[in-house]
């Protein structure tokens, strides 16, 4: 209540589905009424909401080399998050697994960029539906921007060790498939690249 009536948030992420019912209700009692924007890990399925579908994992996903599946699961995906008052996803995730000692390969579509973007532009037009004024659609974000499973030893959120040549031939032509396709966030990885 705290957040919402004195300090005025506009966003919650990643929150139990009570507390966005909560929100909500607090949100219509503020001065000007204007929505919270609510965010959400969505990468198979609303899985924080119970009696929500779940799907398999971007990996198991991959495996159907399925466009047109792939962009089902989105959209029905998006048809269920709108309705628990979610309006944002962190998903697709884009990144390469290339080393199985890192924990998150079974959140990606696998090695290959070119399926990755295809599979990701797939979910983002699923998500996004026929535009953002379309009350079923949310916020797709391409996720981790960009590197972020190339660390070194596996180790999540370490240093990556990429080259400019390994950067532009397998990590961005991903992001810029979703780019074009009107993916309408990004979200950064959290590795450093070349000490920054």
């Amino acid at each position: 209540a705290d957040h919402v009536l004195r300090r005025h948030v506009g966003s919650v992420l990643h929150t139990s589905p009570e507390r966005i019912v909560e929100a909500n209700r607090l949100t219509a009692l503020t001065r000007w009424g204007i929505p919270l924007l609510v965010g959400e890990d969505c990468i198979h399925g609303h899985s924080f909401w119970p009696g929500a579908t779940i799907y398999p994992t971007q990996l198991g996903m991959a495996a159907s080399w399925d466009p047109v599946l792939v962009e089902r699961v989105a959209r029905a995906t998006a048809e269920e998050v709108s309705a628990t008052g979610v309006h944002w996803t962190f998903s697709p995730v884009l990144c390469i697994a290339r080393d199985l000692r890192w924990g998150r390969v079974s959140e990606t579509f696998g090695e290959d960029p070119f399926l990755i973007g295809e599979l990701a532009s797939a979910m983002v037009r699923g998500y996004q539906g026929k535009g953002l004024s379309d009350p079923t659609a949310v916020l797709a974000t391409a996720k981790h921007f960009a590197g972020y499973s190339e660390t070194q030893g596996g180790r999540d959120a370490s240093e990556a060790d990429i080259s400019r040549r390994k950067l532009r031939s397998w990590f961005l032509p991903p992001f810029e498939r979703v780019a074009r396709e009107g993916c309408r966030t990004f979200m950064l990885g959290y590795q450093s690249t070349d000490g920054v």
